[in-house]
């Protein structure tokens, strides 16, 4: 049966993991057994934090970086923690370089001119909502993305620790307002990161180089009066199912047990004999040894 024209399958990335050296500033939402390691801004991306959504000790998501306009927005107020979730209060950058360009009327968003609100909650699943209101005296052309990526590294290849080998990332699909991650792993079972993005267009992140560690961008576009709001949201969850039986554990072969008439019986005596082979002794001035 063909592929319907609106559905797309694409190549899993190189794994790159960078590993946990610098723990510093990072941002902690946790519920039962989701844990969500951002930045101050709430981004999920590539460095030396370990960043990222992990389901036990499985990483679900690797990154998860929003973009206005193309730019990333700045920080006025780190995470305001609620229950399960918080609210992260941004920006848009100031994009003019020349002072004069400051003074003179120009078509380019001028600094602070949007109130950019990234409201997140866990509970069973992770869920983002984004709020952008026009504080300009202009319409403003906006385009709202989010670059998503999925590494699925255990939590110690993220600490560090090489693994001699890893199961399958599995070809990514990306359907109208979802992207389906899904890898394979040694023990037998297939773990499936969804993201679903209401009302947004998604496709593949064709540059590494301006989406690092992302393989899929969502997008949302409008024109927003002045005073007008602009509301996109999305979800991550996760599933696991067995897909195969996990590797026998190795058999450890036992030497027979002779038979108890054959068997060295111990001397009853402090002295072994001779011929006795050598053991190890513990001596302690412990009062209860």
């Amino acid at each position: 049966m063909p592929v319907p024209s609106h559905r797309q399958t694409i190549d899993p990335p190189a794994v790159r993991i960078v590993p946990a050296t610098d723990l510093g500033g990072v941002e902690v939402a946790k519920h039962a057994n989701l844990y969500l390691l951002t930045d101050g801004r709430g981004d999920v991306h590539v460095d030396a934090r370990g960043l990222g959504l992990y389901a036990l000790d499985s990483r679900i998501l690797s990154t998860a970086v929003v973009r206005i306009n193309g730019t990333a927005p700045t920080l006025l107020r780190g995470p305001y923690a609620t229950d399960h979730g918080d609210t992260i209060q941004l920006t848009n950058p100031e994009l003019r370089r020349n002072p004069d360009d400051k003074l003179a009327i120009s078509s380019t968003l001028a600094r602070s001119s949007l109130s950019i609100t990234r409201s997140r909650r866990i509970d069973g699943e992770l869920r983002e909502r984004l709020t952008v209101v026009n504080h300009s005296s202009r319409v403003e052309d906006l385009t709202v993305e989010l670059g998503l990526g999925v590494d699925m590294a255990d939590i110690f290849e993220v600490r560090g620790y090489p693994r001699a080998a890893r199961g399958k990332l599995r070809p990514i699909e990306i359907e109208p307002g979802r992207a389906i991650f899904s890898y394979d792993g040694l023990d037998g079972v297939r773990r499936t990161t969804t993201v679903v993005a209401d009302d947004a267009a998604l496709s593949a992140a064709d540059d590494p180089g301006a989406w690092s560690g992302a393989s899929v961008v969502a997008s949302w576009s409008t024109s927003l009066e002045p005073g007008g709001r602009m509301n996109v949201g999305w979800s991550i969850m996760t599933t696991s199912e067995t897909i195969g039986p996990a590797p026998a554990a190795r058999a450890v072969s036992a030497a027979p047990v002779p038979p108890s008439s054959t068997r060295r019986q111990a001397p009853a005596t402090d002295n072994p004999p001779a011929d006795w082979p050598a053991a190890t002794t513990i001596s302690s001035d412990h009062e209860l040894l």
